[in-house]
């Protein structure tokens, strides 16, 4: 299973650009956070809830569920900060909502 990788930027004044703040996988798939340019620092937050699990290099999805990462530009900028939503499905099947 490929690996979703969301880009993230950090600009001037510490103004945070994330590629899509919801994020969705499947168990066992794997999340890489690839952070583009140069500039401040950024300290990243996973909200631990037994849903994903950060390695090394990447979190990996382990349980269906929700749970939240939050970038924050700086490492103490939290009124920059972007949280992405985490949901983890069982598996790949569009939500029913998406043929609306």
């Amino acid at each position: 299973m490929d690996a979703l990788v969301i880009e993230y930027r950090i600009g001037e004044n510490e103004v945070l650009d994330v590629d899509s703040p919801d994020v969705r996988l499947v168990v066992g798939q794997r999340l890489l956070l690839r952070r583009a340019g140069r500039g401040p620092s950024a300290r990243i937050l996973c909200h631990v809830t037994g849903v994903i699990d950060q390695g090394d290099e990447a979190y990996l999805a382990l349980a269906v569920g929700e749970t939240t990462i939050t970038i924050i530009p700086g490492g103490y900028t939290r009124e920059k900060s972007t949280t992405l939503k985490v949901t983890v499905m069982a598996d790949a099947t569009p939500d029913a909502d998406s043929s609306r």
